[in-house]
């Protein structure tokens, strides 16, 4: 199950940007060294206590043969 979302900081003043859904904490993190550049700060929280707004779309992102897929 992809129940645990990522959530970015840019900069310190900047609003959290959704990043999408992994398994597991340690995934996303990993994602984040892999994929992302000058991260202020992250935060992986299961998604039963994060609100996300109507409509939201879900961006499931998982590890296969070797490779970050979205």
């Amino acid at each position: 199950m992809f129940e645990f979302i990522l959530i970015v900081y840019l900069t310190k003043e900047s609003p959290p940007q959704y990043i999408g859904n992994f398994e597991t904490c340690a995934f996303a993190n990993n994602y984040v060294q892999i994929k992302l550049e000058n991260v202020y700060r992250t935060s992986c929280l299961h998604e039963d206590y994060v609100w996300l707004p109507e409509g939201h779309q879900k961006r499931v992102i998982h590890f296969r043969n070797g490779k970050i897929e979205p």
